[in-house]
């Protein structure tokens, strides 16, 4: 018998396909049944708007996006307002979704062929700091719960970096809980903070001692972020343009390039550190270069002396 020849008979194929139909059938009522009872309990204990529980709007945001419609969503976050925060900080903290669990679901909707099963966890995780973002310093409230996630060794890296997130968008009063996440242990924890605190305006001042110590930070990209950081604030130039010339030297080119980009931002507070920025002129190029222009009014512009790929006509 050869191997392409199939070795059921064609009765054996029917009885077959009699019990591929139910099963799927049944694969099909045990999850709507699962999604419908779930629906029913979580949608009696949350806060409603518009006859939709807040899962429901929160899972709308993550599936349109903050800005893109529908805008009612936003609407709904903030005409449930504080009441949504324990909902909120509770989706923020869950963990990732076990792969098994998304294997799962990926295979009873490609054998059902239909999305019964999503990921419903991730869904609300995101949906909850755009909810956040809309809420703004109205959900103040939540500023120690999210800090204790930050500052906990055992939070996992997604939550912790939710967490500083939606810190981000909580007004002054969520400084101190931002400070904490430049020490966090997750490098992409500290990245993100010390890129947010420019939305602090001179709230921010107390951010500077510890946006210097990140330019020593292990991690590349966190002290990269922390030179054009304190760049875009702005503040104490006599103590940060010494430092970020200093930062020049650093052998690790994402520090190059953010010491240069801060120190151009200064502008002609920065004067002392042409010296240094002319050595990398033309090591970087156009970055130092327009930070020369920035710093010195005097010299040619960037335009007249570097060509860039658009005006080469290059793709």
């Amino acid at each position: 018998m050869s191997h392409s020849t199939c070795l059921l008979s064609r009765k054996e194929h029917c009885t077959l396909g009699m019990f591929k139909r139910p099963f799927r059938l049944l694969l099909i009522a045990v999850a709507t049944w699962g999604l419908a009872a779930g629906a029913i309990f979580s949608f009696s204990r949350q806060p409603v708007y518009a006859d939709r529980s807040l899962s429901q709007w929160v899972e709308r945001l993550a599936a349109n996006g903050v800005h893109s419609p529908p805008q009612e969503s936003e609407q709904a976050i903030l005409g449930i307002g504080t009441n949504a925060l324990p909902h909120l900080l509770k989706w923020i903290a869950r963990k990732p979704t076990p792969p098994w669990r998304v294997k799962l679901n990926e295979t009873v909707n490609r054998f059902t062929k239909r999305t019964l099963l999503i990921d419903k966890r991730s869904l609300r995780s995101q949906g909850a700091l755009f909810a956040f973002s809309i809420l703004g310093s109205e959900a103040r409230p939540a500023i120690p719960a999210l800090r204790c996630l930050v500052n906990n060794s055992k939070t996992d890296y997604s939550t912790s970096w939710r967490a500083t997130s939606c810190l981000s968008h909580l007004g002054p009063e969520a400084l101190p809980a931002l400070l904490d996440a430049l020490t966090n242990h997750f490098p992409g924890v500290r990245r993100y903070a010390a890129d947010n605190f420019p939305s602090f305006g001179t709230n921010s001042r107390p951010a500077v001692p510890l946006l210097l110590l990140c330019l020593k930070d292990c991690s590349e990209d966190v002290a990269g972020a922390a030179a054009m950081t304190l760049g875009r604030l702005h503040l104490d130039a006599s103590v940060v343009v010494p430092e970020l010339t200093k930062s020049l030297q650093d052998l690790r080119p994402a520090v190059q390039r953010g010491a240069a980009i801060g120190l151009g931002l200064f502008g002609s507070e920065a004067q002392s550190a042409l010296p240094a920025l002319r050595q990398l002129e033309y090591r970087w190029g156009y970055a130092v270069a327009h930070a020369l222009d920035q710093i010195d009014t005097n010299r040619p512009t960037t335009s007249t002396r570097y060509w860039t790929p658009k005006r080469q006509g290059m793709r």
